[in-house]
C-alpha cells in the first residue's frame, strides 16, 4: 500500500546532485534574448513614427506575429503626409 507523503513543488529539480532551476545563466540568457529583439524594435518603432512602446508587443506569443505583419502592411506615421 501507498503512504501519502508530503511532495513540495520547486521550481528546480535535482539531478545527480546538482540542482538544475532557474539560476544566473538562465537570466542572463532571457536579459541577452530580449535586448536582441527588444532594443531594436524599440528603435525601429521611434523611427517609424509609433510609440516606443509598442515594441514590448513582441513579449507576446502570438500577438509578436501578428504585429510585425500589421507593421508591415499599414501606413507608418511617418510616411503620412503633413496635412
Amino acid at each position: 500500500m501507498l503512504e501519502n507523503k508530503d511532495v513540495a513543488l520547486t521550481v528546480g529539480t535535482e539531478i545527480g546532485g546538482r540542482s538544475h532551476s532557474f539560476d544566473t545563466w538562465h537570466w542572463s540568457i532571457v536579459l541577452l534574448c530580449l535586448a536582441v529583439f527588444i532594443i531594436p524594435a524599440w528603435r525601429i518603432a521611434a523611427k517609424a513614427g509609433f510609440p516606443e512602446a509598442t515594441s514590448l508587443l513582441l513579449l507576446i506569443p502570438v500577438v509578436n506575429i501578428v504585429c510585425i505583419w500589421v507593421f508591415a502592411f499599414i501606413e507608418w506615421p511617418v510616411q503620412k503626409p503633413n496635412a
